[in-house]
């Protein structure tokens, strides 16, 4: 039997190695994927061996070749915490709730000067046949070493809930004071969306209610959102339909937002509107100087109803109807008054501006 022997292809593949460790999931398990820093053929003292520890040499009588050991993690918001117990050469947990989760590893290393025995180096490890089969071993946890774990990404795990996906109106990126999901034609709409989470598939639909009934989306795509909290919807606009689309002015638009797992079914959607005010139309928002509730107008064949204007200070407004592309078809002064004769105007749809001592209320789409 030689001694002290090193085949230098163990060497190469002992010293070789990078750390890079990754996992995978579906709906109800995790599993280690890639665990580059494993080093293979080492022994341990789960074995049984003779030689004692007089020598550099053992004979591994019993036993099998030491695997790395797999610690399940669950995330909330910043932080783990372990799940269960250490898994011995098993790196898949099964049968988890949903959530996010990592696998801490931990991997035995190559065993030097091991305390007790007269070897100075590493020790070799041969079969009873004489045919060297490794190194003695030990977990990196035993050495001393102060960071002896090494951690997969994180993964999700289960299908992603409705309250997990917090897309809704107030998601919408105000580009100025008052309503935040109503925008000037030509300002760019974005979404925040960084606080939804536990998802790795998304889709991101926008739907054109009314002109061209256009339609946009990124499609599935894998992942987590980029920019999440300023993902801006007229870059996808403009990605589906050329670098000069525009959402058009007078047009309102559904926003749908969908969030998964991968491997899952199901997926849960949530949806919003955001709207165009007239081209020329300035400042189409919500004033919060003096309104309390958003301005609603009805329309019937004849008359124009407006609610929710307050009169508690002798306020004064007017209110203009205007085309879907800007144009001012007629002009009333309130003086207290909440109704007002249309009953000259062709049927179709149209926008109410309501304006109090020149600030710009509430444009409101109707249609006669």
């Amino acid at each position: 039997m030689k001694k002290n022997l090193i085949p230098l292809l163990f060497l190469s593949f002992a010293f070789g190695t990078s750390y890079g460790q990754s996992a995978s999931g579906d709906c109800s398990s995790i599993s280690v994927t890639s665990n580059p820093g494993f080093t293979n053929n080492l022994w341990g003292a789960s074995v049984g061996y003779k030689n004692g520890n007089n020598s550099c040499n053992r004979v591994i009588t019993s036993g099998s070749v030491w695997q790395p050991r797999y610690q399940l993690q669950s995330k909330s918001g910043s932080s783990y915490s372990n799940v269960g117990t250490w898994q011995y050469g098993n790196a898949t947990f099964s049968g988890l709730a949903h959530g996010t989760y990592r696998i801490a590893i931990e991997n035995p290393q190559i065993a030097y000067n091991v305390p007790g025995s007269a070897c100075t180096g590493t020790i070799n490890c041969y079969n009873l046949s004489g045919t060297y089969i490794g190194l003695w071993g030990i977990w990196a946890s035993n050495t001393g070493t102060l960071n002896p774990y090494s951690y997969t990404n994180d993964v999700v795990v289960g299908q992603t809930t409705a309250a997990e996906n917090t897309f809704n109106v107030n998601s919408f990126v105000s580009n100025g004071t008052g309503s935040i999901n109503v925008y000037d034609f030509g300002q760019d709409v974005k979404i925040n969306v960084a606080s939804c989470y536990n998802y790795n598939q998304y889709q991101i639909s926008i739907f054109e209610q009314g002109g061209a009934n256009r339609y946009g989306s990124t499609y599935w795509q894998f992942g987590t959102i980029p920019s999440a909290s300023n993902y801006s919807l007229t870059n996808l606009w403009k990605a589906n339909h050329g670098s000069s689309a525009q959402f058009e002015p007078g047009i309102s638009y559904k926003v749908q937002f969908v969030v998964t797992t991968q491997n899952c079914a199901q997926w849960n959607e949530k949806n919003e509107t955001f709207f165009i005010c007239p081209a020329g139309v300035t400042g189409c928002r919500f004033g919060q100087d003096i309104m309390t509730e958003p301005i609603r107008v009805h329309a019937d064949r004849n008359t124009l109803s407006v609610f929710n204007l307050d009169f508690s200070n002798n306020n004064a407004y007017e209110i203009s109807i205007n085309s879907l592309d800007g144009r001012r078809l007629q002009t009333y002064s309130t003086n207290g008054k909440t109704q007002f004769d249309i009953s000259s105007m062709v049927q179709g749809m149209y926008l109410a501006r309501i304006v109090h001592n020149g600030k710009q209320q509430a444009v409101v789409k109707f249609v006669k």
